[in-house]
């Protein structure tokens, strides 16, 4: 029997695109989860004093390590786990007629039992072992984030060249730009009044003033002689958004207490704010995983298929890791408080550095073709 009976055997099988789907609902799962076993997960590890890992070690019968950040390091494990075998067993698959595309698009029933037999055994792991992974986990996260970054980028100057390439579609280009650069300002204005009060707070001051005059220099080049011709103020008017989005995002990100005055004098407080930021940050992270999974980034799709199930998993395993980073707030000593994601200054400068690599990208985006003209670049 091969292996697209043995896939197909009793289960349902799906398309590419309805795949990509499935293994998405997968993900928000397991973001779910996260989030429940790490600020309400408690009661459950307390009826599970038999696990070696997890034994109470405390005067109220729990266990640190299982709960909280633990928690969520062994549910990033076990995603992670489910997606690298997928890669393993889709390694190379390029063409439609490659039997092991089955092992992608079927026998989703039984994937999401194995995915729940990996988060159950992995509360049986060492301690010690998560420790290790954790540190990997925020290595690798770094990885995701570049993919993140460079499909950004790529998607921007695809929708700006199919506008270019249409008649009739110039006032609806320049209107897009400008209110891309509209609503960067404001953001820009909103984080100078709420992040930096009276023009204190030199870092949050550096942070805003540099993402501003960042957004001056690339927005020259792309309208400048000295860049490819399918850049222009519309992709860098999406840059300058996302990039300002970052800068709210990290500034946001930054702790509130009395050691940052920054923030509790002047910040966006209120637990309806970190609630809703909570909510964004997760459904970012969904959309972009997706987006990188099947996104291009130069790697060829192969006969047939709308994009590379090896990739497509590597890009999911990768982004198990960086949401163990966004629940833990990129830190392994301390436990999130409860709707908190992405707090600390751990968190803010990770978020700060995206930033600054983004631009860099999209910088050498625009000049490379034009200092390297021997070499085949496709940002178009």
């Amino acid at each position: 029997m091969d292996i697209c009976c043995c896939c197909c055997l009793g289960g349902y099988t799906a398309s590419f695109n309805t795949a990509k789907f499935m293994y998405l609902g997968l993900f928000v799962v397991s973001a779910i989860v996260s989030w429940v076993f790490r600020d309400y997960g408690n009661e459950f590890v307390h009826q599970l004093p038999e696990m070696e890992a997890c034994r109470p070690n405390d005067d109220e019968g729990l266990n640190s390590d299982c709960v909280g950040k633990g928690a969520v390091l062994r549910i990033s494990f076990a995603t992670f786990t489910f997606h690298l075998a997928h890669m393993i067993a889709l390694f190379g698959c390029k063409s439609e007629a490659d039997p092991r595309t089955a092992v992608h698009t079927s026998c989703f029933g039984l994937k999401f039992s194995a995915w729940m037999l990996l988060v159950f055994v992995s509360f049986f792991i060492p301690n010690e072992f998560f420790g290790v992974y954790g540190e990997v986990a925020r290595v690798f996260s770094g990885v995701f984030l570049i993919f993140q970054a460079i499909v950004l980028i790529d998607i921007v100057y695809r929708i700006n060249e199919a506008l270019l390439s249409k008649e009739g579609c110039m006032a609806g280009l320049i209107a897009i730009s400008t209110s891309l650069y509209i609503l960067s300002l404001i953001i820009i204005a909103l984080s100078y009044h709420f992040y930096a009060p009276r023009g204190t707070c030199s870092t949050n001051v550096g942070w805003i003033t540099w993402t501003l005059i960042m957004a001056i220099a690339y927005t020259a080049l792309s309208i400048s002689p000295w860049r490819i011709e399918n850049a222009g103020l519309l992709t860098s008017g999406a840059v300058f958004i996302y990039t300002s989005y970052l800068l709210i995002n990290a500034l946001a990100s930054e702790p509130t207490d009395d050691s940052n005055p920054c923030v509790t004098e002047g910040g966006m407080d209120g637990e309806w704010i970190q609630a809703t930021g909570f909510v964004i940050a997760l459904a970012a992270v969904v959309v972009s995983t997706v987006s990188t999974g099947t996104g291009d980034l130069s790697i060829d799709s192969g006969d047939g298929l709308p994009y590379r199930p090896d990739f497509f998993h590597v890009t999911f395993s990768l982004a198990a890791m960086y949401l163990a980073m966004l629940f833990t707030n990129w830190s392994l000593e301390e436990t999130p408080e409860e709707w908190e994601l992405g707090k600390g200054w751990q968190s803010a400068w990770v978020k700060i550095a995206s930033q600054w690599l983004v631009v860099l990208l999209y910088i050498w985006t625009m000049i490379a073709p034009v200092l390297l003209p021997d070499r085949e670049f496709s940002w178009a």
